[in-house]
């Protein structure tokens, strides 16, 4: 199986898995734990955006203290990655989208809060 069909079955099979939760906050982490899990040495945060201050909700992996990316979820959210600079920019662009659909399922009456 070539790379980019087995990254593919990762990303719908970890997408099946959150869907599946009630929690939204749970997807994330489902999610976030899954990431770390594929891409080992990695860390991934999902975080709110309130001005210029990034605020921490939930995460996976190590603090690794090396330059953070960061891709916009929406105008409230964003992901911080740590030590993806070996992972191509088509992954990194999938697994935003995959944040952004998660996200996007966010009620009324469920905030993603710490």
């Amino acid at each position: 199986m070539c790379k980019k069909q087995e990254f593919y079955r990762f990303i719908e099979n970890t997408s099946k898995r959150a869907i599946e939760n009630e929690s939204l906050k749970s997807a994330l982490q489902i999610v976030c734990n899954s990431i770390v899990d594929y891409y080992p040495g990695t860390q991934i945060s999902f975080a709110e955006n309130i001005g210029k201050r990034i605020s921490y909700i939930l995460g996976a992996g190590k603090e690794l203290f090396k330059p953070s990316e960061i891709i916009r979820i929406n105008e409230r959210y964003v992901l911080v990655m740590q030590n993806f600079n070996n992972v191509s920019d088509y992954e990194k662009n999938a697994i935003g989208a995959l944040f952004k659909n998660i996200a996007s399922m966010e009620k009324e009456n469920e905030e993603i809060k710490r």
